[in-house]
């Protein structure tokens, strides 16, 4: 792994590529043979047919109403509702591929939503109207027949599933013994109130959603760890190889944190990506009750992200939006600023994703206990000198990233 080191200065070479990567990149996503929408259903829809067949037209109406908010909200510029929990620690990797897709213009959401809501329009009229409907055919069948396909995009299907999964996370209060962290779950009753299913349905849906998410996520990360001047070894990293399937979910495919962190940074660097960074600061010795909030905009110059004034942006721009957390006591906040200001942006999201369980389950980090990853152990040790842990979140704690514009980032 010696060729590791030096990405410690790999800003400067990545800074040459501009967005030439993005565009590229979504270039390619966006002439991948498309799939249909309902590729997306948890069963096979060759077996819905009878009395089921009614059961399947209205989960298809799902999936049509879901695409159709979805592009609602991306054409409003709202793309914070693609903020899915999945469950593998990678809301990072979700926030870099929809800026990616928002900034290189590569998808025509008002051409998608004209098509479909011709096509609910159908499925609206055959569900009320059951006389033309044959119950002899197969839901597959019923939907050739009646020229009630969609065909998905790729980038299609990362928004509308991104969007049913943003749908049913719920955010919860913040656990008492862990302040810093983020407490969210899944409700999947949410579903219906996109449009009316049964509970299994969308339960099932949900667990099929996240395990698309997830291996969008990885095939994203790999494809951009080609693209970019990185080492063999980093490649090597978020490679196959090293890809943790986690059943807690339904079978998520996972990246170490540390490494797709890496691959992210440096694509964040080379395309010029703004970052809108939202501190929470909390108060150890007062019960982490809230001591004050800040905000700062960082903008890539000479390789490197140095802090800007919001004038310098058009306030819709889409940025990588990211929340973190301070804990010290109250007395001790006097010097944080002086002391935040000493590092390198890439350097503290490096140093904190080392720290971070690799994978959703820490039984799997096990898998770098035999290699010598120098660059991965360096960070590692800063975040425990540096107090970028969730042990001693004392100098900054990531707790969540998400896409969206800077107007919408100064707002929520």
């Amino acid at each position: 792994m010696g060729s590791e080191n030096r990405l410690l200065d790999l800003g400067i070479v990545c800074s040459q590529s501009q967005d030439s990567v993005s565009i590229k990149l979504m270039n390619q996503y966006a002439n991948m043979p498309h799939t249909r929408l309902t590729s997306l259903f948890p069963y096979q829809i060759e077996k819905k047919r009878h009395q089921k067949l009614e059961d399947g037209l209205k989960e298809y109406r799902l999936l049509l109403v879901s695409l159709s908010k979805a592009m609602q909200e991306y054409l409003l510029g709202n793309y914070f509702r693609f903020d899915s929990l999945v469950g593998e620690n990678s809301c990072q990797i979700r926030a870099s591929l929809l800026w990616s897709i928002i900034s290189t213009n590569n998808l025509d959401a008002e051409k998608i939503l004209d098509k479909v809501e011709i096509l609910l329009s159908k499925i609206n009229f055959y569900l009320m109207s059951p006389e033309h409907r044959n119950l002899s055919v197969t839901l597959c069948d019923f939907l050739n027949q009646n020229e009630l396909h969609h065909n998905l995009s790729h980038l299609e299907k990362f928004l509308v599933c991104s969007y049913i999964l943003t749908t049913v996370r719920v955010l919860l209060p913040s656990n008492p013994e862990k302040k810093v962290v983020r407490n969210e779950k899944t409700d999947t009753k949410l579903v219906k109130n996109l449009s009316m299913v049964g509970s299994t349905f969308a339960r099932d849906l949900t667990k099929e959603l996240r395990k698309i998410i997830s291996e969008i996520s990885v095939r994203f990360i790999q494809d951009l760890s080609v693209l970019l001047p990185l080492p063999d070894s980093v490649v090597e990293m978020v490679s196959n190889n090293y890809v943790v399937s986690h059943n807690l979910f339904g079978h998520l495919s996972c990246l170490p944190c540390f490494w797709y962190t890496l691959v992210l940074t440096y694509y964040s660097i080379s395309s010029s990506m703004p970052i809108v960074l939202h501190v929470e600061k909390l108060e150890v010795d007062n019960n982490y009750s809230l001591h004050d909030k800040s905000t700062h905009i960082f903008s890539v110059k000479n390789g490197k992200y140095l802090p800007v004034n919001v004038t310098n942006y058009d306030l819709d721009t889409p940025a990588l939006v990211i929340h973190g957390s301070v804990c010290r006591d109250k007395s001790d906040f006097i010097t944080w600023d002086v002391e935040f200001k000493k590092f390198d942006l890439k350097d503290l999201i490096l140093t904190y994703s080392a720290a971070h369980r690799q994978y959703p389950d820490s039984n799997n980090d096990k898998i770098f206990e035999a290699l010598d990853c120098k660059l991965f152990e360096y960070y590692k040790s800063l975040a425990i000198m540096r107090g970028c842990t969730l042990e001693n979140p004392n100098l900054f704690f990531l707790v969540h990233s998400y896409c969206d514009s800077i107007r919408n980032s100064l707002k929520h």
